[in-house]
């Protein structure tokens, strides 16, 4: 589809039924006595597709949402991890799925993921993903290499440990590639190719070898990829974090004291590209953090607290 026969807009009367509409009958999950096992052992890591996951008229409604394939958001990526990829950080997403967000962070959603993933006490980002961004666009020839996700709230400083990716492009075909790789914990490997089908979701579990990326788009595609993306929280009394640590370095994948931020494979030859600075200044902010003994880093962070306890009214 392209954007000179792009359907009707979405009617206020759509907008308006969404907001009241119950999550029941905006999401298709699957009953969990086939998912939870399969997603809990899932290979390289747990993950679970979905397809279908919007019902049809919901489906039908975000496509005639999208914007259009030349739109910018205010955060867009040309280095060689991220290129051709814009992200909203909270600007320029559509009303309806603004409202179809807010259905993520419905109590229903949040008990089915804590069902599956064994995790409780889920949280969706409570800034609806402003600091992240949850619409994700990306053109033809853009790619998107081997990561690992943020692994802790940057505000909030509590452990990121499940994603839910929905891919919203119709009419995608596998040749146009925007394919999503599971990696094995070296992420180098590809375990696993999820091909980008419209209203498939994947759900699958962050931790410090969870290695995803998604093929490079071929520049033949005749449209961006759209898609959105949600990070889900574990909120319990030891799971503030402690200490930081370089992604792959502890032996456990769910240990919620290993903190950084995404951390994507790279060779150092790529590094010293000027297009990939900040890469490399977070190799530096890392080896910085080895190399500073633990009980250092623990004294920071409890002055730190300290300091926030002493300015509250």
């Amino acid at each position: 589809m392209s954007n000179t026969d792009k359907p009707a807009d979405v009617t206020r009367g759509e907008i308006h039924e969404l907001v009241f509409r119950d999550p029941e009958t905006v999401f298709n999950f699957p009953p969990l006595e086939q998912t939870r096992t399969a997603y809990r052992h899932a290979d390289p890591f747990p993950h679970l597709i979905i397809d279908d996951f919007l019902a049809p008229d919901i489906a039908d409604a975000a496509i005639r949402s999208l914007v259009h394939d030349v739109h910018t958001f205010n955060v867009h990526f040309t280095d060689d991890a991220q290129n051709k990829k814009t992200i909203s950080t909270g600007d320029s997403v559509p009303e309806y799925l603004q409202v179809l967000a807010s259905k993520y962070a419905a109590p229903y959603v949040l008990k089915y993921f804590e069902a599956l993933t064994g995790f409780k006490s889920l949280i969706p980002d409570p800034y609806y993903n402003t600091e992240y961004g949850y619409y994700h666009m990306t053109a033809p020839g853009g790619i998107l290499g081997s990561h690992v996700d943020h692994s802790h709230h940057q505000s909030l400083g509590i452990p990121h440990v499940l994603n839910v990716v929905l891919y919203l492009s119709p009419d995608w075909k596998d040749e146009d590639g925007g394919a999503l790789h599971l990696f094995d914990r070296t992420g180098k490997k590809s375990v696993k190719r999820v091909p980008c089908l419209f209203n498939r979701a994947v759900v699958f579990a962050c931790n410090p070898t969870a290695f995803h990326g998604v093929e490079p788009i071929s520049d033949m595609a005749k449209r961006a990829r759209h898609s959105l993306y949600f990070a889900y929280y574990w909120v319990e009394p030891n799971s503030v974090n402690e200490i930081e640590v370089h992604p792959g370095m502890r032996a456990s994948d769910t240990d919620a004291n290993i903190r950084h931020g995404t951390y994507f494979k790279m060779n150092w030859y790529q590094l010293l590209k000027p297009q990939n600075r900040r890469h490399l200044k977070g190799r530096f902010y890392d080896l910085a953090v080895l190399l500073t003994p633990p009980g250092v880093i623990l004294l920071k962070r409890k002055l730190k607290a300290l300091g926030r306890k002493s300015e509250a009214p």
